[in-house]
């Protein structure tokens, strides 16, 4: 198929694929994920039941079938009677030539499943479909044709031609009723002369009806000829007119029949063919008729080009002789004298020059009117370039899946790790805070050593299986450098005090405030060589110093150095310090831990950012790791920022009803009993699968609800789209926090994207936990106290008085913006969501935020984020949201213009 092909159709292809084994219905499903010339909706069965339900109550646009069943002693008997309703295509493991007699009950195609990838299907499907379609339009077509021409002998039999009689003395015409018909006039209105006769005579044809008619006066004689005419309405028809002199009776006399359909047909015929022999002649592939003795009756330019040959010197060459394999060639001449046609047959050529191609061939049986086999006629394509691409893509497909595998491989993985490390670590988080002898307190502290480590060897393996298949990207804002830098200190201080370690931190003072660049990513090269330095560090110091090293106009570039007083590096080891898995000493990395895959990953996030990182170190005196950034220096005041972790005096929540839904019941408790120890009266609810979670959800309302991501019968993030996408829930607009075992950016974007408001990765950090769950509760509890205020109390643009600093004239410039802007972006949305312009709908959606955002409502506000997100992958969604978004934002505006109206009488 080449790439030029038009979409199938403008509406999804319903697809149905009847297949009872799972691994062969999992193949196809993942062919079919990567056709582009049509979309679709694949709905599978595995039995025939289910099959015949289908097919009986929903519309199918193509089947794919398995037509091998358990249940059936004649394969596919059952179900291919049904199936030939439709267009349907074999999808088996048996040879074709077992199943002539699934072509003989129509079905379009046949495909091996040793040889089913996408490119094959996909062309299959949209061949079946254009096969099918025509064929049930030829089929209407004859049944038209057969009824107009049964009309066509009635009114033959039926029909009286028009008769007239012309006096050659008073130039006086008689007509037949039939000619005021033929004529389209009024016989009462209209007289009949010879003049008026000869002035509706078409102007091309005039001058020959004047001679006829000048040749009859003067001698008897009789003529047939068919002639235009132009009636009183311009309208254009062919006539048959008879004419016969009688010079002895001075009369000339006739018969007119109108022939317009017929002579319409005619020229339809020879404009047909014209085009046929147009398209014969100019074609770029091949087409030729040749006999079963191998010689060439017909061919067009194209086979002439193809192959090299003059017109002549083609003539005379054999079928045989453009066939690179004589073999081959044969199966192919027997399967269409069996099949009575060759489809889609990739087969190697051979050019006068002696170079081979490959070439696509379509063929079928070429036979005489009483059905005697003469030949075939067949359209022939080099693919050979084609081939060459469908190589190197197939090799391409090959590698992507290998590593999104790796990926898959990794993330489940991760999540089993981390989904029972999270049990570990929280139960000994709950195990620390109760009476411990001090034996007890030291096999603990092994058990939290030794989680851990494993937790920081998930996560490294995680981030370089992530830069290793670049699906690492670099993403910048702004923040506050010495305030990063000083909480990370901050925090690594309590791993290096076990060892007696002081970490300093010293950060130049012209450095600016505000920076923009990764610093999540600027952050993790950080603790990496602060966690390296400690590890090797058994006395004195650590020092994390930052100094500007240049300063051009809105760029500075910074040098980072970690500094420790530490065991040291071998020269000869420096070179490779940094490669994958290397490690200083493997006794060392023994008892000190690790995989050796912390460096590396700092050098590629270094990297990432185009930045260079290095280091110094000799035995015994230390090591100094270093690298280089060019950041964005921001120029504007810093925004007050939440900081990362809470402060534990700040945690002061005296009451909340909260759902908890986790179907591990250890990490259930872990979740419990951090709660219980800091909310003084906390109401629990609990929910071990999310379709459970879902009931409740709906019953009672809640000031939390905290989503596990992989649950039984509904996921967390199935459950999150539930809650949010209907409004008699209860929870629909409250806070959603949820659990995930998973931590790469595309589980996150997932979890926001469904309506989460935040997440927490397993094993969680309770401080984190803790930090999260207030933020939520706290701005939970002020809404509550804003919605009990009493009526009038709250302004609809509470948000818009703040951000203009209650300026009004500002205020309603604003809301007038608001009005004009917003029903005119939606109308706008609508149109590019019906013409399936995504791209542009995900960019619309993407600039809304921002107006939104002045309406103060954290639902409208999602639903806008959301629409941005169905625009990427979930299309069928997008319409609905867009008039559900239309409807939200009309009653916000409406509550905005009723209040500065009320405000403005005032």
């Amino acid at each position: 198929m080449e790439s030029n092909t038009q979409p199938l159709t403008q509406h999804d292809l319903q697809i149905l694929l009847i297949e009872s084994n799972q691994g062969d219905a999992y193949l196809v499903k993942e062919c079919l994920s990567r056709v582009k010339l049509f979309n679709y909706t694949l709905k599978i069965a595995d039995d025939i039941e289910k099959s015949l339900d289908i097919l009986k109550s929903q519309p199918i646009d193509v089947v794919l079938i398995d037509p091998i069943y358990p249940e059936c002693e004649d394969p596919g008997s059952d179900i291919i009677s049904q199936c030939s309703k439709f267009p349907f295509i074999i999808i088996t493991n048996r040879e074709s030539h077992q199943y002539k007699k699934f072509f003989d009950l129509g079905a379009q195609d046949f495909i091996n499943k040793s040889q089913l990838s996408s490119s094959v299907l996909e062309r299959s499907i949209y061949f079946c479909v254009e096969r099918f379609n025509n064929i049930k339009a030829l089929k209407n077509y004859s049944r038209k044709l057969e009824i107009s021409e049964d009309k066509l002998l009635q009114a033959q039999q039926l029909a009286q031609l028009g008769t007239w009689e012309l006096d050659l003395k008073t130039k006086q015409i008689d007509w037949s009723p039939v000619m005021f018909s033929i004529f389209k006039m009024n016989p009462q209105e209209y007289k009949p002369s010879f003049p008026s006769f000869i002035k509706w005579v078409y102007p091309d044809d005039r001058e020959f009806i004047k001679h006829i008619f000048n040749q009859a006066m003067t001698s008897t004689i009789e003529f047939n000829i068919d002639h235009r005419m132009i009636l009183e309405n311009e309208e254009v028809i062919y006539l048959n007119t008879h004419i016969v002199s009688s010079i002895e009776e001075s009369k000339i006399f006739g018969t007119i029949q109108d022939i317009t359909p017929r002579k319409k047909a005619e020229l339809a015929l020879i404009e047909s063919e014209d085009k046929y022999h147009k398209l014969f002649h100019e074609s770029m592939d091949g087409i030729f008729v040749c006999s079963f003795d191998g010689d060439f009756i017909e061919y067009n330019e194209a086979m002439i080009k193809i192959f090299g040959y003059s017109r002549g010197n083609f003539k005379s060459l054999k079928a045989e002789d453009i066939f690179n394999d004589s073999g081959k060639a044969a199966e192919f001449i027997d399967l269409i004298k069996d099949k009575g046609y060759a489809k889609d047959i990739e087969l190697k050529f051979k050019k006068k020059n002696g170079e081979t191609f490959d070439g696509l061939i379509n063929s079928h049986i070429w036979k005489t009117q009483g059905g005697k086999p003469l030949g075939y006629y067949s359209i022939l394509r080099d693919i050979t370039e084609r081939k060459r691409n469908q190589d190197l893509l197939k090799e391409k497909e090959l590698a992507e899946k290998s590593s999104q595998l790796k990926q898959l491989f990794l993330a489940k993985m991760s999540h089993e790790i981390r989904t029972p490390l999270n049990g570990i670590i929280g139960m000994s988080n709950l195990l620390s805070n109760t009476e411990l002898d001090p034996r007890q307190q030291h096999f603990l502290q092994a058990i939290k050593s030794s989680s851990d480590h494993l937790m920081a060897l998930v996560s490294d393996v995680l981030d370089f299986s992530k830069i290793e298949t670049g699906n690492l990207l670099v993403e910048e804002s702004n923040f506050d450098l010495r305030e990063l830098i000083e909480y990370l200190v901050d925090t690594m201080q309590l791993k290096a005090k076990e060892k007696d370690i002081q970490i300093y931190s010293l950060i130049a003072s012209n450095i600016p405030q505000l920076l923009r660049g990764d610093k999540v990513k600027l952050n993790q090269v950080l603790i990496n060589l602060i966690n390296n330095a400690v590890k090797f560090t058994d006395e004195g110091y650590i020092i994390v110093d930052v100094k500007l090293l240049e300063e051009n106009n809105d760029k500075a570039k910074l040098l980072f150095s970690v500094k420790d007083s530490g065991i040291g590096i071998a020269q000869e080891q420096l070179s490779t310090i940094f490669d994958s898995f290397t490690q200083v000493s493997e006794n060392l990395e023994k008892r000190r831990g690790g995989a050796g895959l912390g460096l590396n990953i700092s050098k590629d996030l270094v990297n990432l950012m185009k930045g260079s990182i290095k280091v110094e170190s000799q035995i015994d005196q230390g090591s100094t790791f270093s690298f280089t950034l060019d950041l964005d220096i921001v120029e504007e005041a810093p925004k007050q920022e939440t900081p990362l972790v809470n402060k534990p005096e700040e945690y002061h929540i005296e009451k909340a009803k909260i759902l908890i839904a986790e179907d591990n019941p250890i990490n259930l408790m872990v979740v419990k009993e951090n709660l219980s120890s800091w909310i003084k009266d906390l109401e629990i609810h609990e929910a071990q699968n999310g379709k459970d979670a879902y009931t409740i959800s709906k019953e009672e309302e809640f000031d939390l609800l905290i989503l596990d991501i992989q649950m039984p019968k509904l996921d967390g993030l199935q459950l999150a789209r539930l809650i949010r996408s209907h409004d008699s829930n209860p929870n629909t607009n409250k806070p959603l926090l949820s659990l995930t075992a998973f931590a790469n950016d595309n589980d996150k974007k997932e979890c926001l994207a469904a309506g989460m408001d935040d997440f927490v990765t397993k094993p969680f950090n309770t401080e984190i936990l803790k930090q999260k769950v207030v933020q939520m509760l706290n701005k939970e509890m002020s809404m509550k106290e804003e919605s009990n205020m009493p009526s009038g109390h709250r302004s609809a643009f509470e948000y818009l008085n703040k951000v203009t600093e209650n300026n009004s004239d500002l205020r309603s410039r604003l809301v007038k913006m608001l009005n004009e802007e917003i029903p005119t972006v939606m109308e706008t949305l609508k149109t590019e969501a019906d013409n399936s312009n995504w791209a542009s709908v995900k960019s619309i959606s993407h600039k809304l935020v921002s107006s939104v955002a002045f309406l103060d409502s954290d639902g409208v506000l999602h639903k806008v984020k959301q629409l941005e997100q169905f625009a990427d992958n979930n299309h069928g969604k997008v319409g609905e949201t867009i008039k559900e978004l239309k409807e939200d934002l009309h009653k916000k505006l409406d509550l905005l213009n009723k209040e500065m109206a009320s405000t403005n009488s005032q």
